[in-house]
């Protein structure tokens, strides 16, 4: 089971942009608290405190999902 994607800002993004939203200051968290296999800490929140989500691969889509920011396919 991997992560493909993370729920945040009332949308689906792709693990770079989520990592891109990180690095910028976008979503906060405490990386002490423990990192997924894309190093983003566990308790990410977004700009208005809500938490993440992360997408996996076992997740049941019923329509293909693409990255609110980039709009690549989350496979």
């Amino acid at each position: 089971m991997r992560i493909i994607a993370y729920t945040y800002d009332a949308d689906v993004h792709c693990p770079d942009c989520t990592a891109r939203a990180w690095a910028a200051g976008r979503l906060i968290g405490n990386p002490c608290q423990g990192q997924d296999e894309h190093t983003l800490p566990y308790s990410m929140v977004d700009r208005e405190g809500n938490p993440t989500h992360p997408v996996f691969s076992t997740d049941e889509q019923e329509h293909p999902e693409y990255c609110g920011d980039c709009h690549a396919p989350i496979l």
